[in-house]
């Protein structure tokens, strides 16, 4: 457990030091090969542990993430809609197709159904009913 979760904190050490918009997408694969453990072997280490950090505590497997291209986790991409929302116009909110636009803009590809989906998550309600 200590060998991986070593790994994990030295491969997500941006989100250490930044917060949740800075994981890195990580496999489980990733950690398996630095350390030299079979990939099942980091799975049952990590499954049911946790990790005390300055912020929170946070779920070993929490750090696994996908990759949605250029190095970008989806809880890296949920915090950018979340800034990307606050800073809108309130007269005049961002659509989930114009995020989508946006996000695209900066080089993350992602279908607006699953930035509807990350805005549900994350208790976002839609354009309409965020005007004001």
């Amino acid at each position: 457990i200590l060998k991986v979760a070593r790994e994990i904190v030295l491969r997500q050490r941006a989100f250490f030091l930044q917060g949740p918009a800075a994981l890195a997408p990580l496999r489980m694969e990733q950690v398996a090969d630095a350390t030299g453990l079979h990939v099942s072997t980091v799975s049952r280490a990590v499954n049911g542990k946790f990790l005390k950090c300055e912020r929170s505590i946070q779920e070993l497997r929490h750090f696994f993430t996908a990759d949605l291209g250029d190095s970008v986790s989806p809880e890296a991409v949920q915090a950018r809609i979340r800034e990307l929302i606050e800073a809108e116009e309130p007269r005049n909110p961002l659509s989930d197709a114009k995020l989508e636009q946006l996000l695209a803009a900066e080089g993350i590809r992602i279908a607006r159904r699953t930035i509807a989906k990350y805005r549900d998550q994350l208790r976002i309600p839609p354009s309409g009913m965020r005007k004001r």
